[in-house]
């Protein structure tokens, strides 16, 4: 096989349907599982799921009232590994919007929320967490 069959090789993730490899493109893969808690939320795919189920966070509440840096140091203990930073703005975009089903359109991008990590105000960027009153 050469190298440009290999990589239009398609991977099966075992709860979404196919992508081509090597495109960084969805192929005919639904957007979400619908009967997921997640189901909804925009940069929330297959791997997010499974590092937040992982980390015992299974439903929006818990989503909501969770910490994204806490959960990312989470994560990377109990793999034993160092994950890479983009994984702390996922965390901080899903948990953006389990704050705030309003959330704009433009931060429900997990890349909106690099420029806050790494201006080191991720915490003040985020929406309250339900029961609290932003400052």
């Amino acid at each position: 096989m050469n190298d440009s069959a290999r990589r239009m090789e398609v991977e099966q993730d075992d709860h979404e349907a196919t992508r081509p490899k090597g495109t960084g493109k969805a192929g005919n893969r639904p957007a979400s599982r619908p009967g997921h808690p997640f189901a909804g939320l925009r940069s929330v795919g297959p791997a997010t799921r499974r590092d937040l189920d992982l980390l015992g966070v299974h439903t929006l509440a818990e989503l909501a009232a969770a910490d994204p840096q806490e959960l990312y140091d989470r994560l990377c203990a109990v793999t034993g590994q160092r994950h890479d930073p983009c994984v702390l703005d996922v965390f901080a975009c899903a948990v953006a919007q389990a704050r705030d089903p309003h959330l704009p359109a433009a931060r429900r991008d997990w890349f909106a929320w690099t420029p806050h990590r790494k201006a080191g105000t991720l915490p003040a960027a985020l929406p309250p967490r339900p029961g609290e009153t932003s400052e």
